[in-house]
């Protein structure tokens, strides 16, 4: 009697080793071939580039920071031609000192026409420097403002299309562990139901007297874990493990509860002791 116990044992260990290997194997090649087929749609961030007209906005600032650029580069340029101009008129002031005389009184007899041609041509130059460095200037602070915002816009797209791709692709990969989970338990079924089928052949073969029942719980509960881990890795058979250890819990509370004995209450009455005999 004893050796038929233990015989059982061992076939059904074996049938669930089976059966385990068989989901193991048949459920690899499900996450395979989903992530395969999967990998054909998983997001590209150049969609969503494209989508949000993130290269428009990229030319948009590069050109108002190359327009602001180029109009601090010829503010300098003025400033150095002003610099440039006002050492000159200084020179020619210091070297000849006639050129000093206020304005509208007669030029030094001595004072040749080409320095004094030259001296009005300073001035002149300066003015025409300063008016347009004072036009320059105006147009500054519309520039970098134009280009600040510009640089913010191009900042908020890129950060909106970050976000956009991050939330896409965690979505993806969500779907594709939900189908690999479905895939890889609905394959597990399959190869249970063989396996109770064969356990079944079994005892109408030989009367091994394998446990149809155990067979389909214990197997149904390590094809759940082992889809669990194939889709969710190690987060996944720690939720189903947890899973299956409260549905065991509930499912012995209840047959613990079945089996608890019922007290039965007597309701026949009590039998009244007879009176003393005088």
């Amino acid at each position: 009697m004893t050796d038929k116990k233990i015989a059982v044992k061992w076939i059904e260990a074996l049938l669930l080793i089976l059966i385990l290997l068989a989901g193991l194997g048949l459920g690899t090649f499900a996450t395979f071939f989903i992530n395969a087929e999967r990998e054909i749609r998983r997001p590209r961030e150049e969609e969503f580039i494209r989508t949000a007209q993130l290269p428009n906005c990229q030319t948009d600032a590069a050109t108002a920071q190359a327009e602001l650029t180029s109009l601090r580069a010829k503010i300098l340029d003025q400033q150095v031609d002003l610099a440039k101009l006002s050492a000159e008129l200084e020179s020619l002031r210091s070297t000849y000192p006639a050129l000093n005389a206020p304005a509208g009184t007669a030029p030094a007899p001595n004072l040749k026409p080409e320095i004094q041609t030259a001296f009005t041509q300073t001035q002149f130059d300066i003015q025409s420097t300063t008016k347009v460095l004072s036009e320059l200037t105006k147009r500054l602070p519309h520039m970098t403002a134009n280009a600040t915002e510009k640089a913010l816009s191009l900042n908020k797209a890129q950060e909106a299309v970050h976000k956009s791709f991050d939330r896409a692709q965690k979505d993806f990969q969500l779907t594709t562990n939900l189908l690999i989970l479905t895939a890889s338990f609905a394959v597990s079924v399959v190869v249970l139901l063989v396996g109770l089928l064969l356990a079944g052949f079994l005892n109408w073969k030989e009367d091994f007297g394998i446990r149809k029942i155990f067979v389909f719980v214990c197997g149904l509960a390590m094809l759940f874990a082992l889809s669990s881990y194939q889709a969710f890795q190690v987060a996944g058979v720690t939720l189903a493990v947890l899973i299956l250890a409260f549905i065991g819990s509930m499912i012995a509370l209840l047959s613990r509860r079945e089996r608890a004995p019922v007290k039965v209450v007597n309701s026949t009455p009590a039998p009244q002791p007879k009176e003393a005999i005088r």
